[in-house]
């Protein structure tokens, strides 16, 4: 008996080890990834960083020898439709926009904040030709349109609290960027504050683009961010790392100041805007910058205080600590085994 019980124990000893190393070698069958389509065409685009993993296959190259299937859903709704296919587990990862990740995260979706993806996009002010709108201290009683609860919202909240003023001093609507549009090219509103659609009106002369979160200094600046289900994260953490190391190698290639024109072309082949358009929406911008995947201090900063003005605007109930939502370990050991790989001899 004594033996049997030390041959049972052996055994049992033996199946952990296998079950161990079976389930740390555990993959998923497909990695889902959702990102907001803001293409004019029938092609799809998302802009920046998720453009040329697509068009590169970055991920699909990483996880390729383990037969994981990378599958992108572009979403037209923007940031709550997001929310919608995170809470409902129809997608495992999302690009997209710091309010509606940040709604998401205080309204109980279970999120990890894993990675920036682009940082002090420009905001727009476009208003009537005839307006006489040249500064947000001449929106005073005006009429102006933005699609609230978005990253725009809180972008142009942001920048009217810099200039001493309040939605009170407005007369605000809220209209999604179709209907926004729409309005001003018809006079309804003077004004509407969002995003670089606004420069085809200005370029066809249908209105004007006033100014833009630059001339404020970024204040009011777009960020997005890069947040996935917890329970995918805690159940593949191998993969997350995978995953991040995949887009440092796409981040690495736009950074390359030689690589910023052919991929503004690229752009306006996958947008439908002209190349005109791209030019003058990106072309002041430092990509190294821009599209850093970095979760540093002035990241970290900028999306405390959206916290902040989120609650203030009552779009949440009540804020939550940042240290509980982002995870930058993952980015950290990504960027080591990046840096590992690339000082590795190559095979001959």
């Amino acid at each position: 008996m004594k033996r049997l019980n030390q041959w049972l124990i052996g055994l049992a000893a033996l199946c952990g080890l296998v079950c161990g190393a079976h389930a740390a070698q555990e993959l998923p069958s497909a990695i889902r990834i959702a990102v907001p389509d803001t293409s004019t065409t029938a092609k799809r685009y998302s802009g920046g960083m998720v453009d040329i993993l697509v068009d590169q296959k970055r991920f699909e190259q990483e996880f390729a020898k383990d037969g994981i299937k990378i599958e992108w859903v572009y979403v037209r709704g923007a940031g709550p439709a997001i929310n919608e296919a995170l809470a409902n587990q129809q997608v495992d990862f999302a690009y997209y926009g710091d309010l509606p990740a940040i709604v998401g995260r205080a309204n109980g979706l279970d999120t990890q904040l894993i990675s920036a993806s682009r940082r002090n996009s420009k905001a727009y002010l476009g208003v009537t030709a005839n307006s006489g709108i040249h500064s947000l201290a001449d929106l005073k009683g005006k009429k102006l349109a933005v699609f609230r609860g978005t990253t725009y919202h809180l972008s142009l909240i942001r920048a009217l609290d810099a200039q001493g003023l309040s939605e009170r001093d407005l007369k605000i609507t809220s209209m999604d960027t179709s209907a926004s549009t729409a309005a001003l090219v018809a006079g309804l509103v003077d004004a509407v504050w969002g995003a670089n659609n606004l420069l085809t009106l200005d370029q066809r002369g249908l209105a004007k683009v006033a100014l833009t979160t630059h001339d404020l200094n970024n204040v009011g600046a777009t960020h997005e961010v890069v947040v996935g289900r917890k329970a995918f994260i805690d159940r593949y953490p191998e993969v997350v790392v995978r995953l991040l190391k995949a887009h440092q190698k796409g981040y690495e290639w736009l950074a390359d100041v030689h690589n910023k024109a052919p991929y503004l072309v690229k752009a306006s082949e996958w947008s439908g805007y002209p190349p005109a358009l791209l030019e003058r929406d990106l072309g002041d911008e430092d990509f190294a910058d821009h599209y850093s995947p970095r979760l540093d201090a002035p990241f970290l900063d900028t999306l405390q205080a959206d916290i902040a003005v989120a609650q203030r605007l009552r779009l949440i109930r009540q804020a939550f600590p940042l240290a509980d939502w982002v995870r930058p370990e993952f980015q950290a050991q990504a960027l080591a085994a990046s840096q590992t790989a690339a000082l590795a001899p190559s095979q001959p």
